[in-house]
């Protein structure tokens, strides 16, 4: 019998012609594997010629099942994936029928077997159970994710954005920046001083004076009105002292008195009283060390004892119980040195055992008192001005080997250095004090060796990332530096496009500084 092929099935001609005129019709259809099935027609898999639709199929499977649809989790309807409804012959003039096959699973382009949904990779149909479909019409495979033609640097990096933290620690920092604005002078020239913040306002304490004598004298900083005012002096003369802020009152700590002879006595500062007085001293004199208050205690580093050389002493006070105890000694002995807190660490840097200054970065964990040895300063120097902004430390100025304008940032969490603008009157002998976004530089000497100034400057560097200037690194910022990737017009790029490493062009490398800070802010 002559044989005809429609729509990838073979029907036998005469059986369609011999039940042409029953609405019930049954035909034999013959697979293209040669077995033969009894079933009712389904207006999708043979057409007959003349028949209205319902005489066609009159019963209840119609239609061959929907192609089941699977929808990826966040992005659009992946391949249609086909399954039949294979129609039995039953007794009487009605079929029933049987559940749908299940469909077949799909495969990851390059992967395993799985029939999850969701994959987020070109899915292709396995080809062996696809031939096992009896679909009128052969599936076709989309892509879940079609491919531009043209796609912005942007759009390609975003999906790098997890990988990218765990390069940090290869990618240098080496950009510059921020600027200076001059302040209203001190009231008296001074060099070798200590100061902090207390209650909103900075205190400069002691210090040299031109001729060379020890200053009682105490200026306090109101950043409101930029004026100094005279508070209640010293009990004796200071200088080259720890000076710092705790528990809501100002700590003296040793230093000089005039005559480079290391003093032990420590004095305490009540503003509301505008009064000093005398606390426990320290376990041992010290002059030219450095103090920094972390969580009110206050750590006092190195310096020179009552006999000469420089010290490895770490001295903690306890302003509660009025207590001194020690701590881990330094790595490296020296004086005339300078440290900041951020967090709970303090970085100790700089400064001189002798008449050589050194690059030593080393740091103190206040919590478990461990030193860790850091990425050294790129610049030796000693007597400098230390502080932090926005997670980073600036050292700035210092002498010896010869006076210097040097201001050069520290980065904790890259352990980098990266070369800021110099101050605009090189000194040496002063201390740095946050404020807001900034540091106030007050006083210091203009030649290396006695020449004390009244100048004051505010720095403000950029914040690393802080590409918008607005003091912080968030979703702007981020926004300049894609919109930049890859080219800047005009070119070169600069710190402002997102060139964050300074190579002329923002990559990946600046990308993953921009992360490493995301969320910093300038205070």
């Amino acid at each position: 019998m002559g044989a005809r092929r429609h729509a990838g099935f073979v029907t036998r001609a005469g059986a369609g012609r011999e039940h042409a005129g029953r609405p019930d019709a049954h035909i034999s259809i013959r697979t293209a594997s040669g077995s033969d099935h009894h079933g009712v027609r389904s207006r999708r898999l043979v057409a007959v010629r003349g028949r209205s639709r319902s005489e066609t199929a009159p019963t209840a499977c119609r239609r061959s099942a929907r192609p089941a649809r699977i929808r990826p989790a966040g992005g659009p309807h992946a391949p249609r994936v086909y399954s039949r409804r294979r129609v039995v012959r039953t007794p009487g003039a009605h079929t029933a029928c049987r559940r749908p096959a299940r469909a077949a699973r799909i495969r990851p382009a390059g992967g395993e077997w799985s029939a999850r949904q969701g994959h987020r990779r070109e899915f292709r149909m396995d080809s062996r159970r696809a031939a096992r479909l009896s679909c009128p019409r052969r599936a076709s495979v989309r892509r879940p994710f079609p491919m531009r033609t043209r796609a912005g640097a942007a759009s390609l990096v975003i999906p790098l954005v997890p990988i990218l933290a765990s390069v940090l620690a290869c990618v240098p920092a080496t950009a510059g920046g921020g600027s200076y604005t001059q302040l209203a002078d001190l009231q008296v020239a001074r060099q070798e001083t200590g100061a902090a913040m207390l209650r909103g306002r900075i205190y400069v304490v002691g210090g040299l004076a031109a001729n060379g004598s020890a200053l009682r004298s105490v200026e306090r900083y109101d950043p409101d009105t930029n004026a100094w005012e005279f508070v209640a002096d010293l009990p004796a003369a200071r200088d080259h002292m720890g000076v710092a802020a705790a528990a809501d009152r100002l700590y003296v700590i040793g230093g000089y008195a005039g005559n480079f002879q290391a003093q032990s006595t420590v004095y305490r500062y009540d503003p509301d009283a505008n009064g000093w007085t005398t606390v426990a001293p320290l376990p041992q004199a010290r002059g030219a060390c450095w103090a920094v208050a972390v969580n009110d205690k206050i750590y006092v580093f190195g310096g020179v004892g009552s006999t000469p050389g420089a010290r490895r002493s770490t001295f903690i006070y306890d302003p509660v119980n009025d207590l001194w105890s020690s701590g881990a000694q330094m790595p490296t002995a020296r004086e005339h040195l300078t440290a900041a807190a951020v967090g709970t660490d303090i970085y100790v840097i700089g400064g001189r055992p002798g008449d050589a200054a050194l690059v030593a970065n080393e740091k103190y964990n206040t919590l478990d008192n461990t030193w860790e040895t850091r990425a050294p300063m790129p610049t030796p120097r000693s007597a400098m001005a230390t502080g932090a902004v926005g997670g980073r430390i600036y050292v700035i100025g210092g002498e010896v080997p010869e006076l210097r304008d040097v201001n050069e940032a520290y980065d904790p969490q890259t352990n980098t250095w990266s070369t800021q603008t110099p101050i605009p009157v090189a000194r040496h002998g002063f201390a740095a004090v946050s404020l807001g976004c900034g540091l106030v530089l007050a006083g210091g000497g203009v030649v290396q060796g006695l020449a004390p100034t009244v100048r004051v400057d505010l720095f403000e560097p950029r914040i690393l990332g802080d590409l918008d200037g607005d003091g912080a690194v968030g979703l702007g910022d981020l926004a300049i530096l894609l919109a930049n990737f890859g080219a800047c017009e005009p070119e070169p790029c600069n710190p402002e496009d997102g060139d964050l490493d300074g190579d002329g062009s923002v990559g990946l490398g600046d990308l993953a500084t921009l992360l490493a800070h995301f969320g910093d802010v300038c205070a």
